[in-house]
């Protein structure tokens, strides 16, 4: 690289067919712990390859006395047999992540934070803390509905939700992003008890009544400063593609948003999110993000039901990386019955199958 023009090079330089050569760079033997030469090595490397060069670095030992050594030098003081004697090493830009492995015995004498059980019953666990969850269903089923309950059990110990009920309590902050504020102020009032571990986030509290969108690196830092700031355990986002903003098919981000994800688990931050079903009754769009989910609730309509008289729906668990023993095919209702003043949760345990034969026996 020429002084002026860092990034590009010197004409003569500039002719060679690199594409496909194998080149080595060779700096003073003080490049690794010299900033200023492994800037112009990484550089001078990074430009060619991308003019098609396979690169390598060679490193010059210092000289006996401690002192650095150039090329030059070192060729004078030993000669080419000493030079063509040192290994090329392959060359990786500075930007380069470092990874770490463990050996088997390092890997299982180490000490890795467990999961909780944050969600049983007596036959099982359905929740472990962290997790990254979906919740999907066609328009109108009662997703919002389900996880609001749920957000409400997660809030408060020993809470009654569905089969399950929570060990502790928990911080929750749940993002609604499609429903108006006044709308949902109902739904909390009936689902969630008096209690400082439940925050909400609705639109028309953030500037210009919009969140930043989830995909975006600001997005997600805003989000993040509130869950840190606020001891944030679990986060609900209600639903994906509001809060994303993106077609559903769009691979790179689904990609974005999965990495994110599987960030705050690391972090220990339960994820919970809402994805909307097509009309083929599974979730719209790309399942790039199906891969690295621990727990997946679908809920479909009960047969013959549309939502006239309430939520009442069917649950199945498809997909738990530990074993459901309790609530998989459930038809569930959410109303007042015989015995109970308030709303209340019941349930049944009934495959689609068995519905659909219940449903013609009624029609006879």
């Amino acid at each position: 690289p020429t002084k002026d023009k860092p990034s590009e090079l010197l004409p003569d330089l500039a002719r060679l067919p690199w594409a496909g050569m194998n080149v080595a760079v060779c700096y003073d033997s003080d490049a690794v712990t010299n900033q200023q030469v492994l800037d112009a090595e990484d550089k001078l490397a990074g430009e060619l390859e991308q003019r098609g060069a396979h690169m390598y670095v060679i490193r010059l030992p210092q000289l006996k006395n401690g002192q650095k050594t150039g090329l030059d030098d070192f060729l004078v003081s030993g000669g080419r047999a000493p030079f063509a004697a040192l290994p090329w090493g392959r060359w990786y830009p500075a930007d380069t992540p470092h990874l770490t492995a463990r050996s088997r015995q390092e890997f299982l004498s180490n000490e890795f934070p467990e999961r909780e059980e944050i969600l049983v019953s007596k036959n099982g666990t359905l929740l472990c803390h962290p997790s990254i969850v979906e919740i999907h269903a066609y328009r109108g089923v009662g997703k919002t509905h389900l996880a609001l309950t749920m957000a409400g059990a997660l809030a408060e110990k020993n809470r009654s939700w569905l089969r399950w009920s929570s060990k502790r309590a928990l911080r929750v902050l749940y993002v609604e992003g499609e429903q108006p504020a006044a709308d949902l102020q109902q739904q909390v009032k009936n689902h969630i008890v008096e209690t400082d571990n439940f925050h909400i986030m609705v639109r028309e509290d953030q500037t210009n009544s919009r969140f930043p969108r989830i995909v975006t690196a600001a997005g997600q830092r805003a989000l993040e400063r509130y869950i840190e700031g606020n001891k944030i355990e679990v986060l609900f986002l209600d639903s994906l593609s509001t809060l994303a903003n993106i077609a559903m098919n769009d691979e790179e981000n689904q990609i974005e948003l999965s990495e994110w994800f599987m960030r705050l688990r690391a972090r220990r931050i339960t994820v919970i999110y809402l994805q909307h079903d097509g009309k083929s009754g599974q979730q719209r769009g790309h399942s790039k993000h199906e891969d690295l989910i621990d727990l997946g609730i679908h809920l479909t309509w009960a047969k013959g039901y549309r939502g006239v008289d309430g939520l009442r729906c069917h649950f199945s668990i498809d997909k738990a990386r530990r074993p459901v023993l309790d609530g998989q095919d459930m038809r569930i209702t959410w109303g007042r019955t015989p015995t109970s003043h308030e709303p209340i949760w019941t349930y049944e345990y009934m495959t689609q199958n068995q519905e659909k034969v219940e449903a013609v026996a009624a029609e006879m």
